[in-house]
C-alpha cells in the first residue's frame, strides 16, 4: 500500500514538471513572435488587428500615385510637338469576339522532310553531318565506298572513249565527202575541155596525182586516179588515130573504134564520179550516226550513274570526252559516293547506322533532314467550336507558346479535316507558320487562338500607341498639370512612358489587360517619335 502511494506521488510530480516545461516553452514562443513582429514589421501584437483593418480599407481606396521615374519621362518643346504631329486618344471599351484556345503541336513540313538513305550498298567511309546541324543544298552528309558506283563510273569513261573515236571517224568522213564534192566539178571541167589547156591542172603545171594530192580523199583517190587514167588513155588514143587517119594511114574504122572507146571511158569516169560522191556522202552519214549513238551511250551511262545518286555534268562529259582518255583520270577513287543534302535544312535525327565502317543497305535510314524555315501546327478542334473554325478556312490565325509568354506567331490554315473523329468528337486542323529564327521547335506545344461568334467588352488602345522600350510594352501618356490639362510649362509638353500588359490585336486596336483604365489619354500618333526621344535622352554622351 505504501509503495502504491509513493509511485502515485512520483507520477504527479513528474506531470507537474512536464506541465511547467510546456508552459515555459509557450512563453518563449510568444516572446519570439512579439520580437519578430517588432523587428520586421515595426508593430506590436496589439497593432496587428488594427493593421489588417487598415489594409482592408486600402483595398477599397485607389492606390496613391507613385512618383514617376525620371528616366521614363520625355519633354518636348511646343515646336517639336507640332512638328511630330502628336495626337492623343482615350483608352475605350470595345466589343471584341471572345477567344477559344486549341492545343496544337509543332511539326515539320511533311513536304520538306526527308529520310536520307543510300541508293547503293556500300561501306561508310566518313560521316560529316551531326544532329542539329544546319546544312545547305549539296553539302555532304556521309561518304560511302560503293563497288556499284565504281562500275558505273568506269562505264561512263569507256563510253566517252568510244565517243572520242566516233567523233574522229565522223570528222574524217566529213572532210572526205567535202573534198569529193569539191574535186568532182574540177575533174568534169577537165574532161570536157578538148584542148586541156584551160584546165586547172594545166594552169598550175601539175600532173593528175599532184592535183588530187592537194585534197585528202581516202580510198577514193585510187578509184578516181584509175578512172581518170583510163579516160586519158582513151582520149590520147583517139587523138593519135585521128591524126593517122588524116594522114591516110588509117582508115575510118580505127578512128570510129577510138572515138567509141573514148566515149565509153568518159561515161565510165562520170559514173565513177557519181558513185564516189554517193559513197562519200553515205560514209559521212554512217559516221555521223555512229557518233550520235556514241553520244547517246555516254548520256545513258551518266543517267545510270545518276540513278545511284551520283550526279554528273552530262554536257561536260559530251564536250570533253578526251578527259577520259587520260590514264591519270583512272587514278581517282571511282568508288567514292557522297550523299548530299537535297535542300537547305537541319539534321533533326541520326540513326545508329550512320557510323564509319558500317555496311549500309538501300533500306537503311541514315539521317532525317527537315526544312524548319516554315513549320506546321496540327491540332484537334472540338465539333462544338467548328462554327468559329469554318470562318477561318484558308485564313490567318495566331499561335502562342508557353516558352515565349506575351508573344504571338502568325499562321495560315492549310487544311481542315472533313471527318469528325468518333473517339474525341474533334476535327483535325493543319496550319503553317514562318519560323525564320528557329524558335518553334518540333514537338513543342502551341495554342491556336480562334474567335467565336460571342463578343466581350475589352479595354482597347490604338495599335500605333503601343511601343516597346527595354523589353517593356507600354504607351505614352501626357503628364497633367495642376489644372488637369497637359503640362505646358514654358511652352513644353511632358509625356510619361506607362508600362501596360497587352492582350491580342483586334480590328479596333490592341486590348489592354492592365496598366490603364477607360478614359486615360494615350499618344495614338507619334509614339515612335517619343520613344526615339526617350532613348536618345537616356543614352550617355560619349566623352
Amino acid at each position: 500500500m505504501s509503495m502504491t502511494l509513493k509511485s502515485l506521488r512520483a507520477r504527479l510530480a513528474n506531470s507537474k514538471r512536464v506541465s511547467a516545461g510546456v508552459a515555459a516553452i509557450l512563453v518563449v514562443l510568444a516572446g519570439l513572435v512579439v520580437w519578430q513582429g517588432r523587428l520586421f514589421h515595426r508593430v506590436g501584437l496589439g497593432s496587428l488587428r488594427t493593421q489588417s483593418k487598415a489594409e482592408a480599407a486600402d483595398v477599397a481606396r485607389p492606390e496613391p500615385q507613385k512618383p514617376s521615374d525620371p528616366g521614363m519621362m520625355v519633354t518636348l518643346p511646343l515646336g517639336k510637338v507640332e512638328t511630330a504631329h502628336l495626337k492623343c486618344s482615350p483608352a475605350t471599351y470595345a466589343q471584341i469576339p471572345t477567344e477559344i484556345g486549341v492545343l496544337g503541336q509543332i511539326q515539320a513540313n511533311a513536304n520538306r522532310r526527308v529520310d536520307v538513305r543510300s541508293r547503293v550498298v556500300g561501306v561508310i567511309r566518313e560521316v560529316t553531318a551531326q544532329i542539329g546541324q544546319d546544312v545547305k543544298r549539296g553539302d555532304p552528309l556521309v561518304t560511302i565506298d560503293s563497288p556499284d558506283v565504281g562500275t558505273a563510273r568506269l562505264n561512263v569513261r569507256a563510253r566517252q572513249r568510244e565517243l572520242l573515236t566516233a567523233r574522229s571517224e565522223a570528222n574524217w568522213r566529213s572532210m572526205i565527202a567535202a573534198n569529193v564534192e569539191k574535186i568532182i566539178p574540177k575533174l568534169l571541167e577537165r574532161t570536157h575541155t578538148k584542148t586541156h589547156e584551160d584546165s586547172e591542172i594545166k594552169k598550175h603545171g601539175e600532173d593528175h596525182d599532184a592535183f588530187l594530192g592537194r585534197y585528202p580523199l581516202g580510198t577514193f583517190r585510187g578509184t578516181l586516179l584509175s578512172a581518170l587514167a583510163d579516160l586519158e588513155i582513151a582520149a590520147h588514143e583517139e587523138v593519135k588515130v585521128s591524126e593517122l587517119t588524116g594522114q591516110k594511114i588509117y582508115g575510118e574504122h580505127p578512128l570510129f573504134l577510138a572515138q567509141q572507146t573514148h566515149e565509153k571511158a568518159l561515161a565510165q569516169f562520170e559514173g565513177i564520179l557519181e558513185q564516189a560522191r554517193f559513197d562519200a556522202r553515205q560514209q559521212r552519214l554512217i559516221a555521223d550516226t555512229q557518233m550520235k549513238l556514241a553520244e547517246s551511250a555516254v548520256v545513258d551511262a551518266a543517267q545510270r550513274l545518276r540513278l545511284l545518286g551520283v550526279v554528273e555534268d552530262i554536257p561536260a562529259l559530251l564536250d570533253h570526252p578526251e578527259s577520259a582518255a587520260d590514264p591519270r583520270a583512272d587514278l581517282n577513287d571511282v568508288t567514292l559516293y557522297a550523299i548530299t543534302a537535297p535542300f537547305d535544312g537541319r539534321v533533326i535525327s541520326k540513326t545508329n547506322m550512320a557510323v564509319a565502317s558500317h555496311r549500309v543497305e538501300t533500306t537503311d535510314v541514315l539521317f532525317v533532314l527537315a526544312d524548319l524555315s516554315k513549320v506546321w501546327v496540327s491540332a484537334q478542334v472540338h465539333e462544338a467550336d467548328l462554327g468559329a473554325l469554318n470562318k477561318l478556312r484558308n485564313g490567318n490565325i495566331e499561335l502562342t507558346c508557353e516558352a515565349y509568354p506575351g508573344r504571338t506567331f502568325a499562321a495560315r490554315i492549310l487544311s481542315i479535316g472533313s471527318e469528325v473523329d468518333p473517339n474525341n468528337r474533334s476535327v483535325s486542323v493543319l496550319a503553317e507558320t514562318p519560323n525564320p529564327d528557329g524558335l518553334l521547335i518540333l514537338g513543342m506545344f502551341a495554342r491556336i487562338v480562334l474567335d467565336t461568334a460571342q463578343n466581350v467588352s475589352a479595354l482597347v488602345v490604338p495599335k500605333g500607341a503601343v511601343v516597346e522600350i527595354d523589353g517593356k510594352t507600354g504607351v505614352f501618356v501626357p503628364v497633367p498639370g495642376t489644372d488637369g490639362e497637359e503640362s505646358k510649362t514654358a511652352g513644353e509638353s511632358t509625356y510619361r512612358f506607362q508600362p501596360i500588359k497587352t492582350g491580342r490585336e483586334v480590328a479596333a486596336g490592341v486590348t489592354v489587360l492592365s496598366g490603364l483604365k477607360a478614359g486615360d489619354q494615350v499618344v495614338a500618333v507619334g509614339a515612335f517619335t517619343l520613344k526615339s526621344e526617350l532613348v536618345l535622352q537616356n543614352t550617355p554622351e560619349e566623352e
